[in-house]
């Protein structure tokens, strides 16, 4: 090891300490010049190539659009976050579903010649008080604005929903093959919703996640929404029931 000061590789260690978790080691190093330095080594990271990478991790890559061809290997509690949201994204949309209809179908009747497409210019999403959601259909009658409201599913309703399936729980065991279903055990389920809400609240609105279309790996290819996820309005609705 080459001195910082001399630039000569007369030294020996004098001491070396392990970190905690044992995934680096510090030295500490005396030259003949009687300078000391510390050195840290540290455990390299393996790595992997695209094709290791899983449908989820890779659909990543694509869309981010880089052409790297090596990656960290993923971590999996990383891995278990990515799903999860990807998850929470596709049962807020099917959740709201209905609400969407309810409103499209409000907007048929003001503007029959319209197609789907056309009427999601008018549907918004937006949260009020006490985290409570509504949808509103906007639309103009006798030279007015006027807006059509109903009660919207909340975050809070959807996170349940999503514990209480079987498909939560089996996909997180593939990651973490210890995982035992407590949709039953109301400790363990507010447990897992607190970790879902934090995942939400720090992630949801970054890259991907702030990008719709890396929902669309969480849907089955016959699901009727996915036809309109190349529609920009349609991609704000989305986002703003997130």
């Amino acid at each position: 090891m080459q001195c910082p000061r001399c630039k000569k590789n007369s030294n020996k260690i004098s001491t070396e300490k392990k970190s905690k978790k044992g995934v680096s080691l510090e030295r500490t190093r005396v030259c003949e010049c009687g300078h000391k330095f510390t050195t840290v080594e540290r455990i390299k990271e393996p790595f992997i190539t695209f094709n290791d990478l899983d449908d989820d991790q890779k659909a990543i890559v694509d869309l981010l659009g880089t052409d790297r061809v090596i990656f960290k290997k993923p971590n999996p509690r990383s891995q278990w976050k990515f799903n999860r949201l990807l998850t929470y994204g596709y049962i807020r949309l099917y959740t709201n579903y209905p609400i969407l209809g309810k409103l499209l179908k409000f907007g048929k009747k003001k503007y029959p010649n319209k197609k789907v497409t056309e009427l999601f210019k008018h549907i918004f999403f937006k949260k009020i008080k006490n985290n409570k959601y509504i949808g509103i259909f906007k639309y103009e009658e006798n030279n007015k604005k006027r807006e059509h409201i109903i009660d919207a599913i909340s975050k809070k309703e959807s996170v349940k929903y999503l514990l209480e399936t079987t498909n939560y729980w089996e996909s997180k065991k593939v990651i973490f093959p210890n995982t035992k279903d407590h949709s039953n055990d109301k400790e363990k389920m507010n447990k897992e919703a607190e970790e879902i809400y934090h995942s939400i609240n720090t992630y949801i609105k970054k890259p991907p996640f702030n990008e719709p279309t890396i929902f669309t790996n969480a849907f089955e290819e016959d699901n009727p929404a996915l036809k309109y996820f190349n529609n920009n309005e349609f991609q704000r609705i989305f986002l703003s029931i997130l």
